[in-house]
């Protein structure tokens, strides 16, 4: 730096090589002078090669592609793959082609074509339920118009808020999009029942939506809210999958919300202001002549004389439900089925790069004749060999292996031919060069894919310390006894290979009294290598080139006397040999060393086979002898060692969970103006629990995940907004003056209609997805689905029959409470306090807590009520002292061995058929109207359970439903005529 007319300016060296004869010029020796074009060659060459690849057994050159943190995946995928058909182009006149072997973002795109199918078809499924009870195009075409205003619409918001169309978003839209149709339909329902009683269309729209525009803002608002407390998670991929899912429901579902209320009213005016009440008969109130509602007002009936037995008899049925479903669940992520699968072995240490490519030859010459692989690529280094089989289309149908099939036959031929090679289906973790490659896990992250229930069963040991040496031979005697242990294979040490190395040992005086310093013994010992860096660039046409040192090419390879005998350089000009002046001794070196908190570590990964994986029994007993076997190793001190099971943390969920059920009875309460009726209606959250994990199990799926945790939090918001149609109709019919027990059961009968449309239509909807068989759509999408539809299921029947039945068994129950006395209730409250506390601090297990504290509830109540009864009816007098005694007669009769009222109003269906067959003399025209749509509908139901289908599970239920249907049509349209056919023939 310089200063120069009162400005400084800095003072730069030019002195880089432009050319191969700038580096020529370059002058080793003053004398002469002698210059490095003189006593070197100097030419453009490559690096020593450090790796091979082959692809089928063929030499190839790949090129790895890796994407920036904020790049899109997709777009860089169809800008790259457009770049290289660019590329292509340009050198097909040279006879070289740039294929693509792998693409991360095909099974993203995929899967995101899959899902949007998927959510296409749902969408028809629930218009065909729509039609199915409508069959009135106008009406249907008016509430179907619902799905894509809401969802393209909805659109705006992810734009908004930044949210793009990946996997979670469309699978919230798929589950969504059954749901969009529920406001409309009850809208709608209600606009019809008003304008039946004569209305003119204009009151009848008033009327209609002032009706029910509360009970349908609540309960859009239920299912809203359930994912407001993902904003508090203190889990970051939590809050990433609430984010994506919860904005997709709540964007169409609000939209959907606009659309009910504005829209909707708008078309039925229209429509019934040009058409009477008698010409829409498909929309009419459900007539009492129709048997499911007469079964279900009798079960009714029957459920609100005894409350108590039929709300306990639900709450048993519950916990037993529960227990069983936690027994029987399993803890262990699902893999995907990929078509391709990557295998890694793990070499002898000190394999040189020529004898790796040979074995991976073998290896691949081994593999050579299994059907099963369409392509096979290996990436060859020494020590490591990375292979990825590509796998044809269809391949269950050659061998009827599934996925985890093919790899297990795959690693048992290379494991028998190549026993001295360890074999891993995992990326190492403790080797650096396999750290960027994407393989089987699409660039999606481990901590998420096990969070969402994917990835492959594989536990941990982990042992800690100081001593590197002595952790390794705790380590091995930790793997032996696990390779012996039932149930657990491919126990493996994720340790890098320990490499043959020379130690050099300096002789300190020697080197003082030769004279030789540092820099001259790391020059010689660089000159010894077969090539390495001059630390100097060339720097051409904008690009910098690495200038290295190499030997001479035909030179044969070092050994160890050579090195004994290298020269090293003193400072008087001198040399001296190395055996002078260091010891050489043979070692085996760690290629890396983990540390965690200052303490070395490594660790052992361990598999189970398939037999414990699919029994949670044997999974616990498994790891409960891994953990002994832990517990009873006698470690000495300084040694640490743990087992980490791979057991997902749903901590988060359960507080996600009771916030949501809390949120669920504020908005409750606070529409309804009562601290009651809202328990009433969320009687059937945990009741419908019983659908969601029966069928999470019964179709191979873990209740242990995060998709069936979001599932379940969904089924919260949802589960209750049929009770909320049914309790505010029959809080509007006590208003206008009905007795409790008759206006429950008029608004169930008024109720059944709306609510079985809107559940077949959600259900239906979500059907496609819950079945997908594609890759992660199986794995993230078909959980969701899943839980909802069982929890939905199930809580309908409870909504149907227990809502109604705990609101009036509430009702009577606090006109009880109401009557006893204050010592008396704070009675009550002191033992429900003590036990409380009791089975809190005495019960460890949150099921038993629930349990007992739920049996605690009904038991204090039920014992002072029996104990008032008894004592009162022995201090009663069954006539007083001194009253007169009065006698009346009546006629009584007494009709034994009389059928029960309940099975006397179950015969009163079947005699009023009678009657109406007596008395019609010809089949009527609606039954074979009806075969319009009821044949096609036939048709579509055994295309879809016997061909359609892949899964064995839903084709066996679909094959049910197609036999019942057909069953159904026959006993309809059949029977009738076998009697008319007799006369005839």
């Amino acid at each position: 730096q310089i200063a120069d007319g009162g400005r400084e300016q800095f003072v730069n060296l030019a002195a880089d090589y432009t050319s191969l004869a700038s580096i020529g010029q370059t002058v080793v020796k003053p004398e002469g002078p002698l210059r490095l074009e003189q006593i070197a060659t100097i030419r453009d060459g490559g690096a020593e090669r450090e790796t091979i690849a082959r692809i089928d057994g063929m030499e190839a050159i790949t090129i790895s592609l890796v994407r920036d943190r904020q790049a899109n995946l997709l777009d860089l995928s169809r800008t790259t793959r457009a770049e290289i058909n660019r590329i292509n182009k340009a050198l097909t006149s040279q006879g070289v082609e740039l294929a693509i072997v792998n693409d991360a973002a095909e099974p993203i795109e995929e899967n995101i074509g899959s899902i949007e199918s998927l959510a296409l078809i749902g969408g028809l499924l629930a218009v065909g339920v729509l039609w199915a009870f409508l069959r009135h195009l106008a009406l249907v075409a008016v509430v179907a118009l619902s799905i894509p205003i809401s969802v393209l619409i909805a659109l705006n918001f992810f734009y908004a808020l930044d949210i793009s169309l990946n996997t979670l978003s469309l699978v919230g839209i798929a589950v969504a999009i059954g749901m969009l149709l529920d406001n409309s339909i009850v809208v709608l329902e209600s606009i019809y029942r008003q304008f039946s009683r004569h209305r003119k269309p204009a009151d009848a729209v008033v009327a209609g939506v002032g009706e029910v525009w509360r009970a349908v803002g609540a309960a859009t608002l239920t299912t809203i809210c359930v994912f407001l407390p993902f904003l508090f998670s203190t889990n970051f991929l939590v809050r990433i999958l609430g984010r994506h899912v919860g904005i997709s429901i709540i964007s169409t579902l609000l939209v959907s919300l606009v659309v009910a209320f504005l829209l909707i009213p708008i078309f039925a005016f229209r429509l019934f202001s040009r058409r009477s009440t008698d010409a829409i008969p498909s929309f009419n109130i459900v007539s009492q002549r129709n048997r499911l509602v007469q079964i279900y007002a009798l079960l009714l009936k029957s459920c609100l004389r005894f409350p108590a037995r039929t709300l306990g008899l639900s709450v048993v049925s519950f916990f037993v439900s529960i227990l069983l479903c936690l027994v029987v669940s399993i803890d262990l992520p699902e893999e995907v089925e990929l078509d391709s699968f990557d295998l890694y072995a793990n070499l002898p240490s000190g394999t040189t790069l020529e004898l790796a490519d040979e074995q991976a030859a073998q290896m691949d010459e081994r593999l050579a004749d299994l059907e099963e692989l369409e392509e096979r690529r290996v990436e060859i280094q020494t020590d490591y060999l990375h292979f990825t089989f590509r796998l044809v289309e269809d391949f269950q149908e050659i061998e009827r292996r599934d996925l985890s099939g093919v790899r297990k036959e795959v690693r048992d031929r290379l494991s028998r031919s190549f026993p001295r090679v360890r074999f891993s289906s995992e990326q190492p973790r403790t080797d650096a060069r396999f750290r960027s490659g994407g393989g089987g896990n699409q660039g999606m992250g481990r901590a998420f894919q096990r969070l969402l229930g994917i990835g492959t069963t594989q536990e941990r040991i982990v042992l800690r310390g100081n001593d590197l040496e002595l952790l390794q031979i705790i380590a091995d005697d930790v793997r032996y006894n696990l390779e012996r242990l039932p149930g657990v294979r491919h126990p493996r040490l994720q340790m890098g290979n320990r490499q043959p190395s020379i130690d050099l040992t300096f002789d300190r005086p020697a080197l003082s009294h030769f004279g030789v310093p540092a820099t001259s013994i790391g020059a010689a010992l660089n000159s010894f290598r077969p090539q390495y860096s001059s630390g100097v660039r060339l720097k051409s046409d904008g690009e910098e080139i690495d200038i290295l040192l190499k030997s001479t090419e035909q030179e044969e390879k070092r050994r160890v006397d050579d090195l004994r005998q290298l020269q090293v350089t003193t400072t008087g000009g001198g040399a001296v040999p190395l055996l002078q002046l260091a010891d050489l001794s043979y070692a085996r070196g760690y290629g890396q060393i983990t540390r965690i908190n200052q303490e070395k570590e490594i660790e052992l990964t361990y598999q189970f086979d398939d037999e414990v994986q699919n029994s949670s029994q044997l999974l616990d007993e498994t790891r409960a002898a891994i953990d002994a076997l832990t517990a009873g190793l006698n470690l000495p001190a300084g040694v640490a060692i743990e087992a980490i099971h791979d057991e997902t943390d749903l901590s988060e969920f359960y507080f996600l969970i009771g916030a949501s059920i809390l949120l669920i009875y504020m908005i409750l309460a606070s529409v309804f103006e009562s601290l009651i009726a809202p328990l009433a209606m969320m009687i059937t959250l945990p009741l419908a629990t019983i659908g969601a994990f029966w069928g999470l199990i019964l179709t191979g799926n873990s209740i242990f995940n995060a998709n069936a945790m979001v599932g379940f939090l969904i089924l919260l918001g949802v589960v209750v907004n049929n009770g909320i149609m049914l309790i505010d109709y029959a809080r509007l019919l006590q208003r206008r003056g009905a007795p409790l027990g008759r206006a429950l059961l008029t608004a169930g009968q008024v109720r059944v209609r709306p609510i079985l449309i809107t559940v077949l239509s959600t259900a239906l909807a979500m059907f496609p997805l819950a079945m997908g068989q594609v890759e992660y759509v199986a794995r993230i999408g078909a959980p969701f689905a899943i839980t909802v539809i069982g929890g939905l299921i199930a809580g309908t029947l409870f909504t149907l029959l227990l809502v109604p039945t705990a609101y009036f068994g509430l009702a009577r129950s606090l006109d009880w409470a109401r009557s006893l006395s204050w010592p008396l209730k704070m009675l009550q409250l002191a033992a429900l306090a003590a036990g409380f506390y009791l089975i809190h601090t005495g019960i460890d297990s949150t099921f038993w807590q629930f349990a007992d504290g739920t049996a605690l509830l009904a038991l204090v109540p039920a014992l002072t009520y029996f104990v008032r009864s008894s004592l009162r009816r022995s201090q009663a007098e069954l006539i007083p002292a001194g009253a007169p005694i009065r006698i009346s007669i009546r006629n009584l009769v007494k009709v034994y061995d009389d059928r029960s009222r309940f099975t006397r109003q179950w015969g009163r269906w079947e005699r009023q058929q009678s009657h109406l067959a007596d008395s019609s003399t010809r089949i009527g025209w609606d039954r074979l109207a009806a075969l319009a749509w009821q044949l096609p509908l036939l048709a579509f139901h055994g295309y879809f359970a016997y061909i359609y289908l892949g899964s064995a599970f839903y084709a066996l239920l679909f094959s049910i439903g197609f036999c019942l249907f057909l069953l159904r049509l026959v006993h309809l349209h059949l029977i009738p005529l076998l009697p008319r056919l007799g006369r005839w023939l």
